[in-house]
């Protein structure tokens, strides 16, 4: 029943990310309600609100409107049926720590600044209307702008790299993500093609500054020097999203 108190989504969330992420002190019902999303640590949180339209049950598909007024951080509209997954008309902006959780613990890095997303469709399936496996495939564009696009070691040694922008377009074959970057010490550049079970990523950094980054000195051994002083970090293999 929608008529369930909240305290379900917040159940649902951390079971279905292994308790990485958590819905705090959620309120409401399941079909309308509201709470923080934070990760279990507490190291960022994001308030959020929701609306399920029933409407579409019908049809065997599920409508999520999020955010109550302009001023909520993350707003737009999920559409979830056995087809595909719609997100639409979508704005939020997140701290930009939250890209910690999913580091490994051996990578004791901060990101200091803000995530802004914005997408006015993004639409990823894999099942035809009849709800059959086929390939996956998608469609959409979607950008997103980290400012000030900060990462800083235990040690307080940081690389800065202004503002660092994303351009995404979803295609058949997968999703493709440009960066580039604005200002800071630091220059970047590359793309991210994540596919149907694997990933390739090829990213240059190259420090503008004289004064060498021993942040940027430590990182460098895992990537290969490339003219112009620059390090090249690539991954081409398998992800952990895949589903075979």
């Amino acid at each position: 029943s929608f008529e369930m108190p909240a305290g379900v989504v917040a159940w649902g969330v951390t079971r279905a990310t292994d308790g990485a992420i958590v819905l705090a002190d959620a309120d409401g019902l399941l079909r309308s309600g509201r709470g923080r999303v934070t990760d279990a640590a507490g190291n960022w949180s994001v308030p959020v609100a929701w609306t399920v339209d029933i409407a579409p049950l019908w049809r065997g598909a599920l409508s999520i409107r999020f955010g109550a007024t302009p001023a909520d951080a993350i707003r737009g509209t999920l559409d979830v049926s056995r087809a595909d997954v719609t997100a639409r008309d979508v704005e939020a902006t997140v701290p930009a720590a939250i890209v910690e959780t999913w580091l490994p613990p051996i990578v004791a890095l901060r990101a200091g600044g803000e995530i802004a997303i914005a997408s006015p469709e993004l639409v990823l399936g894999r099942h035809d209307a009849r709800g059959h496996s086929t390939t996956r495939w998608s469609r959409g564009h979607a950008t997103a702008r980290w400012s000030p696009a900060r990462l800083a070691d235990s040690r307080a040694s940081v690389i800065d790299f202004g503002v660092l922008s994303a351009n995404v377009d979803a295609r058949d074959e997968g999703i493709v993500a440009k960066l580039a970057n604005a200002g800071g010490d630091t220059l970047i550049s590359g793309d991210i093609r994540v596919g149907d079970t694997r990933i390739d990523a090829d990213v240059t950094v190259t420090q503008r500054s004289s004064a060498p980054s021993p942040l940027l000195g430590m990182i460098a051994p895992f990537g290969a020097a490339v003219a112009g002083g620059g390090t090249r970090f690539s991954y081409h293999g398998p992800w952990q999203g895949a589903r075979r």
